[in-house]
């Protein structure tokens, strides 16, 4: 009897230790989603609000991404000049990111993140070639995936590809 009884205390303690770690890593894969997306939204928000130095505080200096329709790979110190650039010719006005998914990497300071970026933004360039106007107003969807790092308790972004096709295959003119 006591040996019936012993095992039985054993298979209850054993199951509840695995549901508590089960509900342990669902809590923990929560924080860590909200804490990527936080980080993403920061970076975002920022550039939005015209935030440089709260928009590079969101990439790790050994950041590095293929350039835009270039063959080159920009690097943390060549953030300032897409800044400026992108900055001449548009004002962003709205942000809404949706994180899809991620995947920890390694032990658990690395992730591979997915998400989308809705921005509407007016554009404050001259004409061009491909008909935008001064105070034209668009709303494009952009595809993200980052390679983001934990380093001191923040997640930053070292790396990564967008994909400018957006999944609409082009902007949206709103006015």
């Amino acid at each position: 009897m006591r040996t019936t009884l012993l095992l039985g205390f054993i298979a209850v303690l054993t199951f509840s230790c695995q549901n508590n770690d089960q509900k342990s890593q669902e809590i923990d894969r929560k924080q860590i989603e909200n804490e990527l997306k936080a980080s993403i939204e920061s970076r975002f928000f920022a550039w939005q609000e015209n935030d440089y130095d709260t928009y590079l505080a969101g990439y790790h200096v050994d950041w590095k991404r293929w350039g835009m329709r270039e063959d080159v790979l920009n690097t943390y110190s060549d953030m300032r000049g897409f800044w400026d650039n992108m900055k001449a010719n548009e004002e962003s006005q709205e942000m809404e990111i949706n994180l899809v998914d991620f995947h920890l990497i390694g032990d658990g300071n690395a992730a591979l993140v997915h998400y989308t970026a809705t921005e509407t933004f007016k554009w404050i360039g001259p004409e061009n070639q491909r008909g935008w106007k001064t105070g034209d107003i668009y709303k494009g969807i952009m595809r993200w995936s980052d390679v983001m790092v934990k380093e001191d308790g923040k997640w930053l972004c070292i790396g990564g590809h967008r994909d400018l096709s957006q999944p609409a295959a082009q902007l949206i003119k709103l006015n």
